[in-house]
């Protein structure tokens, strides 16, 4: 199963959109409790996590902004002996190095946000920071379990209980976090971290809509879509999109002439996420990092 849709990666909808307890809600309502050195620890931790914040958007825009402006071709060829039309793509346009650029930054800074919160809770609980603080990720649980107390040096029995929690190694419900960090070290040795266009959604069928219509369900039009997509037979493959990529093949009585395809940018870096779409992941990234500050924040 590949790193995309494996339980390991903890990269489902349900994460990205999780709702988070705001730390800066929780700091008002106990401000009264919280010692001044301990709102200015926290300051610091969220506003580095807003810094990076402000990178993911600013991707986000970048990518809208490539998109609107560089649409991709898509034809189609009929096959009226069976009755049926093929989509597929004519062109695809070229991704800018500068997106990837402005990606590893939005990593970076996501990444150096969980370092921050390290260093601060080491500050909180009497310690001094050294070169080997930071916020413990490990490729094994084994590695974790021998090294992570040497990078929070002095952490207390209760904090350290929750850092265990969020299992920042491969395979584990930190998954997430061993993405972060191993996409921050290629960027960082390479020139731009590898990315390709894929396609995600596309407008449904006269029978996927009659088919939405008839069960009344809650979700939106757009969701159910997306589902039926991915249950299709027809549905294409999470693959890097190239010109001459098949989009599916329905009857021509279902081919509607102005069938639209939605497309996104992904990481392509096959060893670590295997063509996430970079919105996805990005937000379960923000997500899953407010969390940690969330769960520990009490510690500073």
């Amino acid at each position: 199963m590949s790193a995309a849709i494996s339980r390991a990666s903890v990269i489902t909808f349900a994460s990205v959109f999780r709702t988070v307890s705001p730390v800066c809600a929780k700091m008002r309502v106990n401000a009264d409790i919280l010692q001044s050195k301990a709102m200015t620890a926290l300051d610091r931790v969220l506003a580095k996590y807003n810094w990076a914040k402000q990178h993911v958007d600013k991707f986000e825009v970048a990518v809208d902004d490539f998109r609107r402006n560089n649409p991709y071709s898509i034809r189609r060829k009929n096959d009226v002996e069976r009755g049926q039309v093929t989509f597929y793509v004519e062109s695809v346009p070229a991704i800018p190095d500068a997106l990837s650029f402005m990606l590893g930054d939005a990593l970076h800074n996501l990444r150096s946000t969980l370092d921050h919160l390290a260093s601060a809770l080491v500050v909180a609980a009497g310690g001094t920071p050294d070169s080997h603080t930071c916020f413990p990720i490990f490729d094994t649980s084994k590695a974790y379990e021998d090294l992570s107390r040497s990078r929070v040096k002095g952490l207390g029995k209760y904090c350290l209980e929750e850092l265990d929690r969020v299992q920042p190694y491969k395979g584990a419900w930190g998954h997430w976090a061993w993405q972060l960090h191993r996409l921050d070290i290629v960027d960082k040795h390479r020139l731009v971290l590898t990315v390709a266009s894929v396609p995600v959604a596309r407008t449904m069928t006269p029978s996927e809509k009659a088919a939405f219509d008839a069960r009344k369900t809650l979700i939106g039009p757009n969701t159910f879509a997306a589902m039926q997509m991915a249950k299709a037979a027809n549905s294409p493959i999470a693959a890097p999109v190239e010109a001459g990529h098949e989009l599916g093949t329905f009857p021509l009585s279902e081919a509607n002439q102005n069938m639209g395809f939605a497309f996104d940018i992904a990481i392509n870096e096959p060893e670590i996420v295997g063509l996430v779409p970079t919105f996805i992941l990005l937000r379960t990234y923000c997500s899953e990092t407010m969390q940690v500050i969330n769960n520990l924040w009490r510690f500073l």
